[in-house]
């Protein structure tokens, strides 16, 4: 198992260095078998049934297991802000 570390962004560089990091998690997804492309250009994949089962028990895994300590946290509360933005406001 691979270990990577954790570097910031380059200042003016950050959409180039997002890209390489989507790049390179598709590409570890397509060696784990976790993921198939759906044509020769590789501009769009879908999930294997292998990855899609790991995604999924992934995420229900980790939801169990932090459900509750954002309910203690008191996180699952959401405060609106003061002002809505005009473009979320309805009609005066």
């Amino acid at each position: 198992r691979q270990f990577h570390r954790v570097d910031p962004f380059l200042q003016n560089q950050e959409i180039e260095d997002f890209r390489h990091l989507s790049l390179f998690r598709i590409e570890t997804m397509e060696q784990r078998r976790w993921i198939r492309f759906l044509g020769e250009e590789k501009e769009s994949w879908k999930y294997t049934i292998r990855g899609a089962l790991k995604f999924s028990i992934c995420s229900i895994v980790f939801g169990v297991i932090k459900a509750p300590i954002c309910f203690i946290k008191g996180s699952f509360s959401r405060q609106l802000p003061e002002k809505l933005p005009s473009s979320m406001q309805g009609p005066s």
